[in-house]
């Protein structure tokens, strides 16, 4: 069992009315949200890190859409701001429902009335237990990664979701071989069109940096990517255990991304996984055993090398895991699955009573809206976490049962997400890619205006579906409503093809349909 880290703090009491274990985004928004309706609640908060992560800087950009920058702060300093939470630094050990009882591995047990489970997820690191292999999902593994940035030379990176796309960006000083399982670049976020942007824009980075800066290397961004397409035929323990809380928006802020050198190359492997990993024997008797093998790497020892499902290896310094994330759900007889997470209703309710869930932890187990759907993001757990809250506070008091919800809140209504790939802002919001639409039964509007914009929109029956607008469009507040409202748009058909649009006046009224 791990030790708890240094913060010690004396607990005065041993009931609290509301018991919040995990300190993320998800746990914080909920432990926050209470103390808006009583700023002397008795809530205990239980982190496995030695730090939590609060939400700061918020900005409404739709009904729905909030930006926001994401804090650390230390248990202590989290604590002399909250002055009725008590906060440990501990491991959950049971929950005993029936007795409304968290048992921790140093702090013995307490009694709850109402228990909000925000424990996150952990990442599905490949290869792991390597020695060569970083899995990234915190901050403490982000840290450990910039510590051995400063030697490598390259990198290979595994993962296609939001952070392997943002590290291919936030990289300097190390070439990245980029090795991901679909067609395209981020395709959990972006269609083909999408990627196809953000690929051609860094290219022409790229040859504007080499072109401007002459032959003498600078320290400044460059980048030549290259995608290249596949040759190859078409956890047990404590409850809480956890290294830390998910990353936020903004994660790379104050840390060193850099490598050994002053300019870095990516090449994109698309269609292939890494098979297996060897030491640099291994690798020279495969080469023996299989003559074939495409060798894609400079005649140097590296410290591991990568076998790809297309036949090529790469050697590197390092590998780094961004594969996606599983629900730490433990063993809190609640309605679970493995995969999916704590099953809750649109109250945010386990199948436990007074136990309630949220954030990545969690599966929404309720009838969705035609345009939302889950995914596990900090804008979700953010929204999960505050409605977790405000149900649990309400539940509380009978004369406000009234009051809670019977149907999911208004922020399931879209789905809707903003973030920043490549340094350019992309909103997210409804069915974006289609997602759950029957082929054939929808039609895409596109804008693309080079190294500037990118606006998709998914129209069926000549409604708005869902759209995806990376850039400073504008678009986000006006596209949400449409989606909203469901407006039959037959005879406005929006024009995303007119040139210059973001620099005018026009309104949704005045825009023209280009078929």
């Amino acid at each position: 069992m791990e030790s708890t880290p240094n913060f010690e703090v004396h607990v005065p009491r041993r009931k609290f009315k509301f018991a919040v274990i995990g300190g993320g985004i998800a746990g914080v928004s909920c432990v926050e949200q209470i103390l808006e309706f009583d700023s002397e609640a008795e809530i205990l908060l239980i982190s496995s890190a030695p730090v939590v992560k609060e939400v700061s800087n918020v900005t409404r950009l739709t009904k729905t859409l909030q930006d926001f920058v994401i804090v650390e702060k230390s248990l202590k300093s989290f604590k002399d701001v909250h002055q009725s939470v008590i906060v440990i630094q501990d491991y959950v050990n049971t929950v005993e429902p029936k007795k409304h009882l968290v048992s921790t591995a140093n702090n013995g047990s307490f009694e709850y009335e109402k228990l909000c489970i925000c424990t996150g997820a952990s990442p599905k690191v490949l290869f792991e237990g390597n020695e060569n292999v970083i899995g990234i999902r915190d901050t403490e593994s982000v840290q450990d990664l910039t510590k051995r940035l400063i030697n490598a030379r390259r990198v290979l990176l595994l993962g296609n979701g939001g952070i392997a796309t943002e590290l291919v960006y936030e990289l300097q000083g190390v070439d990245v071989i980029w090795s991901i399982k679909d067609s395209s670049i981020s395709s959990h976020y972006l269609d083909q069109g999408a990627a196809e942007f953000f690929v051609k824009t860094k290219i022409n980075e790229a040859e504007e940096s080499e072109s401007s800066s002459g032959s003498k290397a600078q320290k400044r961004r460059k980048y030549a990517l290259a995608v290249l397409p596949s040759e190859s035929p078409s956890s047990s323990g404590n409850l809480g255990k956890s290294r830390g809380s998910a990353l936020g928006p903004d994660w790379h802020e104050g840390f060193c991304l850099q490598g050994s050198g002053d300019k870095k190359q990516v090449i994109i492997e698309t269609e292939t996984e890494c098979t297996c990993i060897l030491s640099r024997q291994e690798y020279l008797q495969h080469l023996k055993s299989s003559p074939d093998t495409i060798v894609n790497e400079e005649e140097s020892e590296w410290p591991v090398y990568a076998l790809l499902s297309n036949g090529k290896i790469y050697g590197c310094n390092i590998i780094i895991s961004a594969t996606g994330v599983k629900p730490n759900c433990g063993d809190y007889s609640v309605q679970s699955d493995p995969e999916k997470g704590i099953f809750v209703n649109c109250r945010m309710e386990t199948s436990q009573k007074d136990i309630y869930a949220a954030g990545d932890v969690c599966f929404a187990n309720w009838t969705w809206s035609p345009h939302w759907f889950q995914m596990r993001l900090w804008t979700q757990a953010r929204q999960m976490g505050l409605l977790a809250g405000k149900n649990m506070y309400i539940s509380m008091d009978t004369e406000s049962q009234s009051e809670l919800d019977i149907e999911p809140d208004f922020m399931f209504e879209v789905f809707s997400h903003v973030t920043r790939f490549f340094g350019f802002k992309v909103v997210l919001l409804g069915l974006y890619n289609a997602n759950g639409l029957q082929s054939g039964s929808y039609e895409y509007l596109l804008r693309y205006t080079k190294n500037l914009e990118y606006i998709k929109v998914v129209l069926q029956n000549s409604r708005m579906k869902g759209a995806i607008l990376i850039g400073e469009t504008g678009l986000e507040e006006t596209f949400e409503n449409l989606i909203m409202n469901q407006l039959d748009l037959i005879d406005i058909k929006i024009i995303l093809k007119t040139q210059h649009l973001h620099k005018s006046k026009k309104t949704v009224q005045d825009w023209k349909w280009s078929p």
